[in-house]
């Protein structure tokens, strides 16, 4: 279980990302002409591809934003979370289908297909519950980003990219860097900036919706 100071520091990093999500909301074009075209995913295990129970995500798109919320299960409890966007602007260009085949190389290291034009961009960050549940929600508007950027320009094409969202596990809370276990990819300083229990566990599937 947490202690104050860590739940404060989680709420504090929620309220935050909701603050930003909402000027956005508010200020963009793309928000303003929502609702657009909205579609929906199951969750799926890295480990075995198969639907996690429970799981469901959405996506709407407009000609130029997109915004999501998935809730999924079978986290590890009271575990710090973040989700990612890797959004294939030009799916066209992907090996058949969009996977990990144009992100990484044989050994595993990044190596991004460039004929898809990738990109990987922070979403959201979340604690799991005690029964291992948690819930995202982000927009995403293009030429724009409201976090850290792995790879790439961002969203240069929001009705045509396929999107899929990963959940991403970055080990047991710890107070001293819980901020960065909630929105960076490898949160680990002390070890170069690689994160070695960090994992993506969960992911959803968004095909282009004109191509």
């Amino acid at each position: 279980m947490f202690g104050t100071e860590a739940k404060s520091n989680a709420i504090g990093l929620t309220l935050f990302l909701t603050a930003i999500v909402a000027a956005f909301v508010f200020s963009s074009s793309a928000a303003q002409s929502m609702p657009g075209q909205a579609s929906t995913s199951a969750v799926f295990s890295f480990a075995d591809a198969t639907e996690v129970e429970g799981g469901m995500a959405s996506l709407i798109r407009t000609a130029d934003a997109v915004a999501m919320e998935l809730a999924t299960s079978g986290l590890e409890p009271n575990a710090p979370y973040t989700i990612w966007w890797v959004v294939f602007n030009s799916p066209a260009g992907c090996s058949d289908p969009c996977n990990e085949d144009d992100i990484l190389a044989d050994d595993g290291t990044m190596n991004l297909n460039p004929d898809a034009q990738i990109s990987m961009i922070f979403a959201d960050g979340a604690i799991s519950d005690a029964t291992g549940s948690a819930s995202f929600s982000a927009l995403l508007p293009s030429g724009r980003t409201l976090g850290q950027v792995v790879a790439g320009p961002g969203l240069t094409n929001a009705e045509g990219a396929e999107v899929h969202l990963v959940v991403r596990y970055h080990g047991p809370a710890e107070l001293a860097r819980l901020y960065d276990q909630l929105s960076t990819y490898d949160p680990d300083p002390s070890a170069g900036g690689v994160c070695e229990l960090c994992s993506d566990q969960q992911f959803a599937v968004f095909q282009a919706a004109i191509n």
